[in-house]
């Protein structure tokens, strides 16, 4: 079990989100895709290898330890565990950030107007469970595994472990993806800096997902948006946010808004020298340009893989 301990302060800077990103999603519908037993999403499973086609069988027998998911969520700047404990690993292969890259296009995107409009309401059912009745209530409403128990919360089903936030808060994340019966504890995600919980939010019943996007729609500009999609393409040789902003059509605010948000993604980075604002590729933006790359190549060799079929 793990044990979770606050101070006053940091239960007052916790909060609860409305799910972390398409592309934690799809690491989590990972998990759910290879657990064929489970009947709650069955529809959702045929739907994914018909769209996965020949490469259904790759996602389906791979490995699923807690080792693969942390490697999974690291690109997307979290990790599981503290870094002094992790074991050592090489940089992150491409093909695998594509393979994840091409997973989320065929399980989570085609559904993620419907599926981000789920966890908001969640989000906004369990805002009214604090006004009534506060905030132990609401800890001990989120999913059968999470329990508070006085100063500490307890997430049972997870390794033994006793954790400290140090002055920070909280991040409560319902998932649309995660199996049932699973939380997972992230050490730390890039977007609040802070430590998160994990949580499913269907617990039982069949699920039935409303398709909310036709599937071939450009992955880059549905992970990070057309216009950041139009900044990274930009970023390749590095630029300027007069430069950018020029490039792309939009103000000076308006580009250093999308470079902002590129920045906390991990996507890019911002060097400055005195009033001038410097932005490149990081490592993952250009994998993630590149990975997008790989999935419109093997889009055409999966057609003709299922006209095969």
């Amino acid at each position: 079990m793990l044990r979770i301990h606050f101070t006053a302060d940091e239960l007052a800077l916790s909060h609860l989100s409305a799910g972390l990103s398409p592309m934690a999603e799809g690491v989590f519908g990972l998990r759910l895709f290879r657990q064929a037993g489970g009947t709650n999403f069955h529809r959702w499973r045929t739907d994914v290898t018909r769209r996965l086609g020949c490469s259904a069988l790759t996602y389906q027998n791979m490995t699923d330890t807690p080792e693969s998911v942390d490697d999974l969520l690291k690109p997307l700047g979290g990790r599981t565990r503290p870094i002094d404990e992790r074991r050592p690993s090489s940089a992150v292969d491409d093909r695998a950030l594509a393979s994840l890259v091409t997973f989320a296009e065929a399980a989570v995107l085609p559904y993620w107007s419907d599926v981000q409009g789920r966890l908001e309401r969640f989000r906004e059912t369990r805002g009214r469970v604090i006004a009534t009745n506060g905030i132990g209530s609401l800890l001990n409403s989120l999913h059968p595994r999470i329990r508070w128990n006085s100063s500490v919360l307890e997430v049972h089903g997870l390794p033994d472990r006793d954790v400290t936030l140090d002055g920070r808060g909280l991040m409560l994340s319902p998932s649309f993806f995660l199996p049932r019966l699973e939380c997972v504890f992230i050490e730390h995600w890039w977007e609040e800096k802070s430590s998160v919980v994990a949580f499913p939010i269907n617990v039982s019943g069949q699920v039935d997902l409303r398709e909310t996007r036709s599937f071939g729609t450009d992955i880059l500009g549905a992970l990070v948006g057309h216009t950041r999609a139009a900044a990274l393409l930009a970023l390749t040789e590095g630029r300027s946010t007069g430069e950018l902003a020029k490039q792309l059509g939009l103000s000076m605010a308006g580009a250093s808004k999308h470079a902002s948000i590129l920045r906390k993604s991990g996507l890019i980075t911002t060097l400055r020298n005195r009033n001038t604002a410097l932005h490149a590729l990081t490592p993952l933006g250009f994998a993630l340009l590149r990975s997008s790359q790989t999935l419109m190549d093997s889009e055409a060799t999966d057609m003709n893989c299922n006209r095969r079929a």
